[in-house]
């Protein structure tokens, strides 16, 4: 599947954070994932980066678990994380 036809990649890192947040979040916006979410279970968080740059993407803001996480290139898209 080409990277355009992907529109949000959600990876949970339970060992493989570092991976995660390094070299997947660069081959994600290079294929041209527009967002990419990671969730942390360990620091209860989720990494929610959009908008493509030279070496990964422009933005990037942290969710703790437990409070609601917003899609920022999907319209109407919420989740509930106080679930997870």
């Amino acid at each position: 599947m080409a990277g355009t036809e992907v529109v949000l990649a959600i990876e949970i890192s339970v060992s493989t954070l570092k991976m995660d947040l390094g070299r997947k979040l660069h081959l994600y916006a290079r294929h041209g994932i527009p967002e990419y979410w990671v969730v942390d279970p360990e620091a209860a968080v989720i990494h929610q980066y959009w908008e493509k740059a030279d070496n990964g993407y422009a933005k990037v803001r942290e969710i703790a678990l437990g409070e609601p996480i917003t899609a920022a290139t999907i319209p109407g898209l919420s989740v509930e994380t106080s679930r997870l």
